[in-house]
């Protein structure tokens, strides 16, 4: 089992101060030509190294393992929701090299508009557009 096992490149700097230890994690991810990241090239990479994070809890069961991280990814999914209420939205996050300001707000459109037909061949057609 040790020889399967995957070091993700995690940095460890030390505790917060109350038990908890504090992991960086590093992710090479590309930026488009307005400098914004892609957050599905990111979103890809993590998911994955979550999923390898779960294998050795169940024995390296591949069935085990996608249960537990679909439980897992519905659950806090689910947590965000009742978080936000009824009404707010959902939260978000965008990674930028640009400093916040009109340039970077159009950067953004740009970059999700450019993503835009990729998304919906991902997502189910019964989600209606989006």
């Amino acid at each position: 089992m040790r020889e399967a096992m995957d070091c993700i490149g995690a940095n460890q700097r030390g505790s917060d101060g109350e038990g908890m230890t504090v992991v960086e994690l590093e992710f090479d991810v590309s930026a488009d030509e307005d400098g914004v990241i892609s957050g599905l090239e990111l979103a890809r990479k993590m998911i994955r190294d979550a999923y390898k994070l779960l294998v050795p809890y169940v024995n390296a069961c591949p069935a085990c393992a996608d249960s537990l991280f679909g439980a897992m990814a519905n659950a806090e999914i689910a947590a965000l929701h009742k978080q936000r209420g009824q009404k707010a939205p959902l939260p978000s996050i965008i990674l930028s090299r640009l400093p916040d300001g009109p340039e970077k707000d159009a950067a953004i459109r740009r970059h999700l508009a450019a993503h835009k037909a990729r998304i919906s061949l991902l997502i189910e057609p019964a989600h209606g557009e989006h």
